[in-house]
């Protein structure tokens, strides 16, 4: 079996900007921390990482450190949120060089 890959520098820095992303798509939908775990506060990219990717990474690998996954894993995670947000009606990407790109270009 060949060993897998640790997470890249680049997976690293597109996993935090879709955390911002998501907190930002949350608060925009009304979805408040509150709705969840009976606060009244908003997301930030610290709060999406520890209470929904971090939850969701333990439960589905065990690992609690986003240093420890594989490349493959961070597919796996993100998969597993993305399912389960479309379902709320909120649609989330895993940044990419191109959407990196993209955003440069419109500024």
């Amino acid at each position: 079996m060949m060993k897998e890959k640790p997470r890249t520098n680049k997976q690293n820095n597109a996993l935090h900007e879709m955390f911002e992303q998501l907190a930002n798509e949350l608060n925009d939908s009304g979805m408040y921390i509150g709705k969840i775990i009976d606060l009244n506060m908003p997301w930030n990219k610290d709060k999406v990482k520890e209470l929904i990717w971090r939850e969701t990474q333990k439960a589905m690998l065990g690992k609690t450190s986003t240093t420890k996954l594989t490349t493959r894993e961070i597919d796996q995670v993100f998969e597993v949120i993305h399912e389960a947000l479309s379902r709320k009606g909120i649609e989330i990407f895993f940044p990419s060089i191109q959407s990196k790109l993209d955003q440069e270009r419109i500024k």
